[in-house]
């Protein structure tokens, strides 16, 4: 009797680890779109709360890291994505891709502190990054294809060092102060003008809560897959629904909103050859 109980309660636990792959496996892209829609609509109902005090944040926070969690969401993007690929060398970027954003989740805790926000800085960075991930795996092939074979494995030119991108985000050590600063790519930050690929990169300390440190640089992309550094373009003041495109011959224009309030500004960058 013991040895069918056994026997049972191994099957159990096989058909309880392969649940995120046979659902992965067995969903087209709309239902998966639509499955993280839902956790979108769950994660803003979340963000809604009114929370006063750190421990009522850092709570919230907890929560939206359950909803978000690592295995259960970017593991099952992740298969989903690797079972509809039939290039092996795609298969193999993704599950690369996926190992990388394990590796950088972990570097965040390590990086957190203890301070009472700690909690929420931390989490709240994983959350944007899984986040991010999960909207360019879920991208039409064409889009997903066009990433990858640009800015996806771009290098970052910076202050004479070569920063190499995982996923659109790099680390780096600046060598004065010992501080970790974080370069961050967004897809809808990436830009395409008269034939030349562009891309706004966000800079900041990876521990920083104010934007005293925020910068924004507008990099080209050549063809040799390096990202040139053109001109920095904010200056502490952080930033959202950045938009780049041209004015005039040799001319930019960079529109962009003060992150949460209702204020927008526009930057010129002139182009010199």
């Amino acid at each position: 009797m013991l040895k069918y109980i056994s026997i049972i309660v191994f099957v159990v636990l096989l058909a309880s680890a392969l649940v995120p792959i046979v659902f992965a496996q067995g969903k087209t892209r709309e239902e998966m779109i639509e499955w993280i829609a839902e956790l979108d609509k769950r994660d803003a109902e979340l963000l809604q709360q009114d929370a006063k005090y750190q421990v009522e944040i850092n709570g919230i926070t907890s929560e939206r890291l359950e909803l978000w969690d690592t295995e259960t969401v970017l593991g099952k993007v992740a298969e989903w994505k690797i079972k509809h690929l039939k290039d092996e060398t795609k298969k193999a970027k993704v599950h690369e891709a996926y190992q990388e954003a394990l590796k950088y989740i972990d570097a965040i805790w390590e990086n957190a502190g203890d301070g009472t926000g700690s909690t929420t800085f931390g989490g709240t960075e994983i959350i944007d990054l899984i986040r991010r991930q999960i909207a360019l795996w879920l991208l039409p092939d064409d889009e997903y294809d066009e990433w990858m074979a640009s800015w996806s494995n771009a290098k970052l030119v910076f202050q004479g060092k070569i920063i190499p991108l995982t996923s659109g985000m790099a680390h780096a050590k600046l060598l004065r102060e010992d501080s970790s600063v974080s370069f961050l790519l967004k897809r809808e930050n990436c830009f395409t003008i008269d034939g030349e690929k562009y891309a706004l990169v966000e800079r900041n300390y990876v521990v920083g809560i104010t934007d005293d440190n925020y910068r924004v640089y507008l990099y080209r992309l050549d063809s040799n897959g390096m990202a040139i550094l053109i001109e920095e373009v904010i200056r502490e003041h952080f930033a959202s629904e950045m938009k780049l495109f041209k004015y005039m011959e040799g001319c930019l224009q960079l529109d962009w909103k003060y992150l949460e309030e209702d204020k927008k500004e526009s930057t010129w960058i002139l182009l010199l050859e």
